[in-house]
C-alpha cells in the first residue's frame, strides 16, 4: 500500500489517515450512484478497498466517511493538531 510505504521512506515522520466506508454496501450504492463507472470496475473497487481495509491498525488514525461534514471535520482537526506539534 503506498500510504505505508510512504511513511516508511519519511521514518515515521508523517501523519498518516485511513478514510473508511462505514460499510462496504455503502461504498457500493456511492459508487452506482455516480453512474460513472462499469459493473466490472464497481466490483474491482469494493474487492480493492476490502483488501486495503486489513491495514487500517498500521495508520495513525482511522476516519469514516459516514456523513461527509464531520469526517471533514475530524480531519481537519487531525491536521491540526498534528502541524501543532
Amino acid at each position: 500500500m503506498g500510504a505505508l510505504k510512504l511513511k516508511k521512506l519519511m521514518c515515521q515522520d508523517i501523519l498518516s489517515i485511513f478514510i473508511a466506508p462505514p460499510k462496504f454496501e455503502v461504498l457500493e450504492e456511492r459508487l452506482r450512484s455516480r453512474k460513472t463507472e462499469t459493473e466490472e470496475k464497481i466490483q474491482t473497487r469494493i474487492s480493492k478497498a476490502k483488501d486495503e481495509m486489513k491495514f487500517h491498525n498500521f495508520f495513525d488514525h482511522k476516519v469514516v466517511n459516514d456523513d461527509i461534514e464531520d469526517a471533514y471535520a475530524k480531519l481537519k482537526s487531525l491536521v491540526v493538531d498534528y502541524l501543532g506539534k
